[in-house]
């Protein structure tokens, strides 16, 4: 109980932050509850349940729902160089605000299949400029934040993002079930969250920021760099080469599991919800702490073993679920999704940390974004493809489930970087 008591002080309070980071953390936490709910429902997996359940989109396009992501993160990954010379906060700023307008855009569209394609090309821009931000977010993180704390102090905003996300998609389930027209008042509320966190977020001032830009011009940086980068650092190469094989396997089978559920369960929304978002969401929420001691201390690529291992796991279990029609191991299979999914926003978010140093971090964060944006354009329309053929169907869980666990065999295999005085000690 007394756990429980200490819980909310722990997530909101400063307990553990160094007093140099407590601004940063105040305003940024502000701005992650409101973008719980403003970027929430822009999240790929309720955003393919929209448009497979009411705009009645076809597979290739829910496939493209999560290809967009991976036009963002090139997009970030190329522009990285131009952004990485200028100020972070107002790319952040100014990217949120955007963002808003588009979800405003959305909500004028009717609820019939004739609004399929422009709802997916709405959602293209909000992807471009997702990645610009989860770029200039890194960046600030590791200037601002203490590497000893990082993992604990991402865990608390990661909980906060999640949970607000988890219940703002679970409301917008049940609306959608019971009214046509639900998305017009759900994207106009996330439209007007969009705004007051770009307003919370322009608050941060980002630590030695004059210092870190003077350094990056006198350094200019072109966008083949990070390729060159992954043939000097070896161990960061191999980090990713795992990470592009186990992210590969999650977005293979992401939209196809969208159509299973729907094809072969005819889930509803609440349903829908529960097990993609719901189940996950709330794992991860339980796991975050645990999660962010453990990068803290036994390093990245144990973490990501763990997660590899949960994501494999998941994907038998749900095989299994979906051929005997056993929604209690359906869920059960989204349990291990939830853990596979804080190991990898931890993975994705700060994970490449353990490897470079501050000046570094946004061209260590856009070979990363570069290679996921790789992945993410093609694997979820090989997964649509491969489900579609019958002689394999949900057969494609188990095959990724087998690739994904050689991933997990891996990192686990692979040393973990070491490092002292907050930054890593090998040469990269």
């Amino acid at each position: 109980m007394r756990r429980l008591l200490n819980f909310g002080p722990w997530l909101l309070g400063y307990r553990g932050i160094p007093y140099m980071s407590r601004p940063t953390f105040r305003h940024e936490i502000i701005s992650t509850i409101f973008l719980g709910v403003g970027y929430g429902i822009l999240t790929p997996e309720f955003c393919q349940l929209f448009a497979k359940k009411t705009l009645k989109a076809e597979p290739w396009l829910v496939a493209a729902l999560m290809a967009q992501l991976a036009l963002g993160f090139l997009f970030g990954a190329f522009l990285g160089p131009y952004f990485r010379r200028r100020r972070r906060i107002p790319y952040i700023v100014g990217g949120r605000l955007i963002i808003a307008v588009v979800m405003l855009g959305i909500a004028l569209l009717p609820p019939t299949r004739q609004s399929r394609i422009p709802y997916v090309a709405l959602l293209l821009l909000p992807a471009l400029l997702g990645a610009v931000i989860i770029n200039a977010l890194s960046s600030i993180w590791h200037s601002n934040y203490p590497s000893e704390v990082r993992g604990q102090i991402f865990s608390r905003r990661f909980i906060i993002y999640m949970s607000i996300a988890a219940i703002s998609i679970k409301l917008a389930g049940y609306a959608l079930d019971e009214w046509a027209w639900a998305h017009r008042l759900i994207y106009s509320v996330g439209a007007a969250c969009m705004v007051a966190s770009a307003l919370a977020i322009a608050k941060v001032r980002v630590r030695g920021e004059r210092g870190i830009l003077r350094s990056e011009k006198a350094e200019p940086v072109s966008p083949l760099e990070g390729f060159r980068l992954l043939a000097r650092d070896r161990e960061y190469a191999r980090f990713m080469a795992w990470q592009f094989l186990s992210g590969s396997m999650v977005l293979l089978t992401l939209p196809a599991i969208i159509l299973m559920l729907d094809d072969r369960l005819g889930v509803n929304y609440a349903e829908g919800t529960t097990a993609l978002v719901l189940v996950p969401v709330a794992v991860s929420l339980l796991a975050a702490p645990f999660l962010g001691r453990l990068f803290d201390t036994v390093g990245i690529m144990r973490l990501r073993a763990l997660g590899a291992a949960s994501w494999a796991t998941s994907k038998v279990v749900l095989f299994f679920g979906i051929a005997s029609r056993s929604w209690p191991l359906v869920l059960a299979a989204f349990v291990l999704v939830g853990l596979g999914k804080g190991s990898g926003g931890l993975a994705f978010h700060i994970g490449h940390t353990h490897f470079t140093r501050p000046k570094e971090t946004q061209v260590y964060m856009g070979i990363h974004m570069t290679l996921a944006g790789l992945r993410e354009l093609t694997m979820p329309f090989l997964g649509v493809w491969l489900y579609l053929m019958p002689q394999i169907g949900t057969r494609l869980l188990l095959i990724a489930a087998a690739i994904q666990f050689v991933a997990a065999i891996g990192f686990t295999l692979s040393p973990t970087p070491k490092i002292q005085n907050g930054e890593p000690t090998h040469q990269g």
